[in-house]
Parts: structure tokens; C-alpha cells; sequence
């Protein structure tokens, strides 16, 4: 007989299910949220497990991890296709989400997700909290510049470095009552300023240890930020069958509605990580707008920029910008930017694009000149413009018939 274990977790407790292979309820418990407590509940069981899900969450990689040394065979599950079966559970209790996860893995019901290892957790904590660094400066300095206009003073562009200092200079003339309570909010920027240039040395560290993100970096746009955020979130660049399908795991392919007749095509799903699905954007703009450098890349792209856009065409570029960057780490080598005949070609290709449009929109504005032309009225007492031959001759064939 083979048995099949659930767990929902909560913060404190983690409650337990475990059915046979025909779908039957062997026995339900509950457990302190804790690798080794669980280990022990499940073993004292005194079964063998398939295997034991758990929903993907912000403590699921070290329960798992923490399992899986202790021998039991934890596997983490997409809480995303997990949730739309436990809807179909008219009561919604923890007893019955552990039942639920138990028997999806007994069907084969769900879609394992990939377990980062320690060192690409650590990093993506790293950069997260980097990033709400960054943002806390940016609440701060726009609440500042806020709070400061009702006494009419309006700050225009002011880098971090010399903001305190405009702003306390700027409230000199404003009451004491002014300076006191924006105070605060100054010594805390600086606070956070400082703490973000500590954090960007480490990145900088972090950087240089890893021969990989010198190799990403290669690609015209990528900086260090987006290379780093780029390898703690993908982890193992093999995991993936086909190398496009990095696209799609970062949000970056539309969806698609498809029902009897009607097809419609969606924008991107936004599946996966928002950070590194808006840093690769970035770069696709960077490329397309900045970038003095000629690629295959920044001409595929500027192709799709005439025809559909700007936006449209920098989440082209971010899409293959991701299959490229994985390629790199694959293969281990650098950015390849084309040759000049590809360049050449390239280019002949533009201007005859141009000379297309051009010929279109001549073609098209002499076609609406053409419309817009108005008739020519004959007035009372107006003599009518003379007959051409041409319409002379018509004019005698009908009076003869």
C-alpha cells in the first residue's frame, strides 16, 4: 500500500494528512511548524511515504530542505494550481487543504516547482532587500518634497547625495515648528542612504565572485543589478528544456482566451518574478533608446518599434533579451553582436522599409486630397466651364441616341 502525505502550514502549526493510494484518510494530525517536529510526527506513523507536498510560500524552501535531511521525501508544489482545487471544497479549514494537497499528489494533480539552493536564496534576499531600500529612499524623499509645499518651496532636480542639505536650507526662513517635524524624516534618509551604498558594495562583492555576471554583463543594457537578480532567481540555467521557455516562466509571453470560435490574444502574464520581469523591460528600453552600439538585437527590436510601438517593442526585447542571457550562462560565452555584413544588411533593410512607409503615406495622403476635393457648382448667371473633347464626343453620342 502506498501512502501520500499533505501539509498545510501556518505559522505556528502545520497540519498533517495522509491517505492510501485508493483515496482513503489514514490518519490526520496536527505539528509545530518546525523541520524536526514534523519528521517525527510523520515517522511515527510507522509507514513509508510516496511522497509529502507542501505549497510553494516564504517558508516552504527551508521546510523542505530541512526535511529532506531528515529522510522524507518533501517536495514543494505550485500553491497556484493547488488553490483551484481546494476551492472546490465547500468548507475551507486547514484539515481539509491537507486532505486536498494528499490527494492531488495521489493523482498526480499538481506541478512541482524548483528548489532553489542556499546560495541563490541568500542572494535574491540580498537584492530584495536592497530594493526595499531603495524604495523606503524614494517614499521618503517624495514625502519630504510633499510636505515642504505647503510652504510654497518646490524643490526641481536634486541628486541624493545633496538632498538633506537643500531641503534644510531651503526651510531656513519656515518656523521652528517646520524645521522640527521634517527633521526626522531627513535623519532618516541619510540612515537609508547610507545603508543602500553599504548594500551596493556587497553587490559589487557579490559580483565580482561570480565569473557568470562579467558574461551577462556583455549584453549592451545589462548592468549588475539586473545580472544578479537575473541568476538567484533562474538558479539552474539546465532546468529549462528549451531555452525560449525562460519567456514564459518570467511573465514575458502573452496569454490566450480560446473558446468555440472566438481567439483572443491577451497582454503577458506576468507570471514569476515582477523585479526581474521589470529590470529586463528596463533593459530592452536601454537598448532600443541608449544603446550607441549596433546589435542583431537593438535591430530586431527597432523593427518591432516602427510597427507597434515603443512599450510593445521593449517587451520584445526583454523576451528574447532573457533567452539570450540564458544561452550565455549556458554556453559560457560572450555576448555575440553580429557581423558587419549582418549589419549591412540590416541597414539596406531599413531604408527600404522607409522607402516603403514613405511611398505609403504619399500614396495614401494623395488618395485623401483626392476625397476631400470639392465638387465644382455652376451658379445662376455663372458661365459653365468649357467641354473637353473627350466629353464633347459623349456629349453627341447620347443627343443622337
Amino acid at each position: 500500500m502506498r501512502y501520500y502525505a499533505g501539509l498545510d502550514v501556518s505559522m505556528q502549526d502545520t497540519t498533517i494528512a495522509i491517505v492510501n493510494e485508493s483515496g482513503d484518510l489514514f490518519r490526520q494530525m496536527v505539528s509545530k511548524t518546525d523541520p524536526a517536529a514534523i519528521a517525527k510526527a510523520l515517522n511515527s506513523t510507522g509507514v513509508q511515504l510516496e511522497k509529502a507536498g507542501i505549497e510553494s510560500a516564504s517558508m516552504a524552501f527551508w521546510l523542505i530542505h530541512g526535511l529532506q535531511k531528515l529522510s522524507v521525501p518533501a517536495i514543494c508544489i505550485d500553491s497556484r494550481t493547488m488553490s483551484r482545487l481546494i476551492e472546490l471544497k465547500i468548507n475551507k479549514t486547514d484539515k481539509n487543504d491537507a486532505r486536498s494537497i494528499a490527494n492531488a499528489i495521489r493523482g498526480n494533480h499538481y506541478r512541482e516547482v524548483h528548489l532553489k539552493d542556499q546560495k541563490s536564496i541568500e542572494m535574491t534576499m540580498h537584492m530584495n532587500i536592497r530594493r526595499q531600500l531603495v524604495c523606503t529612499r524614494t517614499k521618503l524623499k517624495n514625502g519630504v518634497r510633499g510636505f515642504i509645499k505647503s510652504e510654497g518651496i518646490r524643490l526641481g532636480a536634486v541628486s541624493h547625495d545633496k538632498f538633506s542639505a537643500t531641503v534644510r536650507q531651503a526651510i531656513e526662513t519656515s518656523s521652528s515648528t517646520v524645521q522640527v517635524a521634517i527633521e526626522p524624516l531627513l535623519n532618516t534618509y541619510e540612515t537609508v542612504s547610507q545603508n543602500i551604498a553599504a548594500m551596493d558594495q556587497a553587490t559589487e562583492a557579490l559580483g565580482a565572485q561570480n565569473p557568470i555576471v562579467a558574461l551577462l554583463m556583455s549584453v549592451p543594457g545589462v548592468g549588475l543589478i539586473t545580472a544578479l537578480t537575473f541568476i538567484a532567481t533562474i538558479d539552474d540555467p539546465h532546468r529549462f528544456k528549451k531555452a525560449r521557455n525562460v519567456g514564459a516562466y518570467l511573465g514575458l509571453t502573452p496569454g490566450q482566451y480560446s473558446s468555440g470560435q472566438t481567439t483572443q490574444m491577451k497582454g503577458i502574464s506576468k507570471c514569476g518574478s515582477s523585479e526581474l520581469r521589470s529590470l529586463l523591460i528596463e533593459c530592452g528600453m536601454s537598448i532600443l533608446t541608449k544603446s550607441v552600439v549596433w546589435t542583431k538585437l537593438k535591430a530586431w527590436g527597432l523593427k518591432i518599434l516602427r510597427k507597434h510601438g515603443a512599450r510593445k517593442a521593449a517587451c520584445a526585447v526583454a523576451r528574447k533579451l532573457a533567452v539570450i542571457l540564458l544561452k550565455i550562462w549556458q554556453t559560457n560565452t560572450p555576448f555575440n553582436f553580429g557581423t558587419q555584413e549582418e549589419q549591412a544588411k540590416a541597414e539596406q533593410e531599413r531604408l527600404s522599409e522607409l522607402a516603403r512607409e514613405e511611398a505609403s503615406q504619399k500614396k495614401k495622403s494623395k488618395t485623401q486630397s483626392k476625397k476631400a476635393k470639392p465638387k465644382q457648382e455652376i451658379r445662376k448667371g455663372q458661365q459653365a466651364p468649357a467641354l473637353t473633347p473627350s466629353n464633347q464626343r459623349a456629349t453627341m453620342e447620347v443627343l443622337q441616341t
